[in-house]
Parts: structure tokens; sequence; C-alpha cells
């Protein structure tokens, strides 16, 4: 999930996250988490499972049934995801 504000569902950040998921065998679809501005995706918050990429500061954390993604560095961030979900650092 991702504001449209910020993101769009062809932008480095969601295609890098949908690359993460497929390695682990999970079919990502993206998704918008406000209406205005959103293209012809579905919209969703956290009362479903889902990865929110959100433009803050560095850190990941849970949401209701979301993980979030909170970058200023996008690519630091989805990186340090990606070695966490590999087990690689916790």
């Amino acid at each position: 999930m991702f504001d449209p504000a910020e993101l769009t569902e062809s932008s480095y950040e969601v295609n890098k996250i949908n690359l993460i998921l497929n390695y682990f065998g999970i079919l990502g679809v993206p998704a918008c988490v406000k209406e205005e501005g959103c293209s012809n995706i579905p919209i969703k918050d956290c009362s479903a499972d889902a990865i929110y990429l959100k433009k803050e500061s560095d850190k990941i954390y849970n949401q209701d049934k979301c993980i979030v993604l909170s970058y200023d560095n996008s690519g630091k961030i989805i990186d340090l995801f990606f070695y966490k979900a590999l087990g690689v650092m916790k």
C-alpha cells in the first residue's frame, strides 16, 4: 500500500517490494491508502494484511495488520526489510 501523493504503482519502491514478495512466493498487489490521485487499483487500509510504504523517518513497525516500512531513504529501509525477512538481521 502507498499514498498516491508519494508513490505510484510503477515506483521503484513498489516494484522492489513486489520482487521481494515474489522471492518468497507471495503475489503482491499494489494498493492505495486513499482514492484521491490513485489510478485504477484497489484502495486498502490496515484492517487486512499488507505492507504499507510510508514516507516518514526510517523504521519498520506494525500498525494493526500492516507492516509499515516508514522511510526517508526508501532503498535503505526496503533492504533492511528484506534482510530481516531472510533472517540475516534481527
